[in-house]
């Protein structure tokens, strides 16, 4: 756990840009630190989504289809 700390404080000063080039080169805690300071959003805006398709479709959508994988794909797509 200690290991993974100090790997985060060598990232931190990073900008979000520099940190998404190492989450596209497969970089875990790179990825954890662009989840960490972004999370609330990301959230938010997931949530914001499901609720919306969820009245249109009036199906109950699960947030179980979002998170880290098409976070992780949004970014190669946009970076790769």
């Amino acid at each position: 756990m200690r290991l993974q700390l100090n790997r985060l404080e060598q990232l931190a000063p990073l900008t979000d840009e520099e940190v998404a080039e190492r989450v596209v080169s497969g970089d875990s805690g790179a990825f954890e630190l662009l989840m960490r300071r972004h999370n609330q959003r990301l959230f938010r805006t997931a949530r914001s989504v499901l609720r919306t398709r969820r009245t249109r479709s009036r199906k109950p959508t699960s947030g179980s289809t979002t998170g880290s994988p098409g976070f992780r794909n949004a970014l190669r797509s946009s970076y790769g």
